[in-house]
Parts: structure tokens; sequence; C-alpha cells
């Protein structure tokens, strides 16, 4: 059976360390809202992330040529917009800034407008766009993925290396079943902790803590993970994990320690708390 190594092994510092990650999601949910309100706000340009993504985003020759093809468009909140016809791009001056996009549904007699800020990717034919919005020129550029991944590939092959493929749900249910007998072990070697498994979409959270304290933190990591996901080009519910990740939490220092020696071998941890 496969051990997993804990994404963070917690114990005293375990609120700080909570605390930092609330600090983080709030920072992306203020960011996410900033992008919202790019009419009323005008964000700080981020000069590394145009270029970053100006690499592969079409130029406005590009754009103009998607007009009247037909498309699969994904928000960002999951909902799909299947088979519609791409009928204008509401862009600046610069024709490949887009900030707004209408398309035509099938037997439909009026297009409807979609806002660049709600809109994640869009697939036409083979080929698959993604929308990044950058607030500093309040507009998306459409971002080629095909020639994007074919780039990266590239660059792995050449340091031998290649993309995680993407792991069949039944096997992604094995390893969380492989997960759990492992944490089952860890409960009965801390038979007198009380420890307590709490499962959300893509963590398995294993602690002593109190339960009125475990709950505000597992929704937050769930958030923390999709935003994350989202920031780094993954569809909203994306699971990244092999399986889920695994976090086992400790209130008392000791108990960590003990953890450590038992069940990775390691008796010099340090200063690390996870």
């Amino acid at each position: 059976m496969m051990v997993p190594r804990p994404v963070s092994t917690l114990y005293r510092a375990l609120a700080s360390g909570l605390l930092a990650l609330l600090l983080a999601l709030t920072l992306l949910t203020n960011q996410a809202d900033a992008q919202r309100r790019s009419t009323r706000f005008n964000a700080s340009p981020s000069r590394m992330l145009e270029a970053a993504v100006s690499e592969f985003a079409l130029n406005a020759d590009e754009v103009e040529q998607l007009i009247g093809k037909t498309a699969d468009i994904t928000a960002s909140n999951g909902k799909e917009e299947q088979g519609v016809e791409i009928t204008r791009f509401l862009t600046g001056r610069d024709k490949s800034q887009i900030k707004s996009i209408e398309v035509k549904a099938p037997n439909a007699t009026r297009s409807k407008r979609l806002l660049v800020t709600r809109l994640d990717e869009m697939k036409i034919d083979d080929k698959l766009y993604q929308f990044q919005y950058l607030p500093s020129i309040k507009a998306a550029l459409l971002e080629d993925l095909n020639k994007k991944n074919a780039a990266i590939s590239e660059k792995l092959r050449a340091s031998n290396e290649e993309f995680w493929e993407e792991i069949p749900a039944e096997e992604q249910r094995k390893y969380v079943d492989e997960y759990k007998e492992f944490l089952d072990k860890v409960g009965k070697h801390f038979a007198a902790f009380n420890m307590k498994l709490y499962e959300t979409k893509y963590f398995l959270f294993y602690t002593d803590m109190p339960a009125n304290q475990v709950a505000p933190y597992l929704v937050q990591l769930d958030k923390m993970n999709e935003l994350l996901g989202q920031s780094f080009g993954f569809k909203p519910g994306h699971n990244i994990w092999r399986g889920k990740a695994v976090i086992v939490a400790f209130l008392a220092r000791p108990a960590f320690l003990e953890f450590e020696e038992q069940f990775y071998n390691r008796t010099e941890t340090g200063n690390a708390i996870g």
C-alpha cells in the first residue's frame, strides 16, 4: 500500500497556518472581485503576467477569423454554452483585447453578450482557447492552449519530463481508499487521541482538533484549492491531486514528532511543523 506524504502535518502553529491560508483565500477572492469591478477600478498592471499570456495569445487578425465559427464556451462557474455561433467580439482599440463576446444559440433570433470576466474556456473544432483576463488592460486575451501545451511539452521533453496524465475516476477512488487505510493505521497508533477523519471534495483531513474548530477550515480549503487551480488555468472543479490531498493535524508538538518518526522514520525535524 502506498503511504502518502501529508500535504501538511501541523501542531500548535495550526491556527496561524490556517489563518495564512484564509488570508490567501481573501486575497484571491478580492482579486476576482476586482476583475468584475474593472470598469470602476484600474488595477495595477502586471507586465510579467501580460508577457506570459501574450506569448500564446491570438492576434487581432486571428481573433477576427473566429467570427462565424461554432463554439462551446465554458464559464468560470462551470456553466456551458454549447454549439453557439460567434457573432461579434467587443474589443478595445487593440482588436486582440476582448471585453465581451456576442454569441447566438441554434434557432435563436437574437445574440446574447457574454462578459469575459466570467468566461474560462472556448473550444472551436479541435482547438481549445482560454480567456485570460488582465486587469491592467481591462480586457482578456484569448490564449491558444494547444500551442501553449505543445511548447510546454517540448520544454519538458528537453529535461526528460512530461505532463501528468489524467487519472481515471476509478483509480482516483483507489488512491483515496489506500490513503484512508493509512489514516486508519495512524488512528490506531494514536488511539488515545480520538482522531477523526473529515473528507471534503479535495482533502482528507485527519486530526485530534475539536469538531467545532475544524468545520470553518474545511470549507476554506476547498475554496482555496479551486481558486488556486483557476489561477493556474485549470477548469473549475478540476482535481490536481492523486486521489485527494492528505492532511494530518495534531494539537501537540510531541504527537507530531512521534508521527514523523513512526510513519516516516524522521527523527530530525528541526523547526518543521509539516
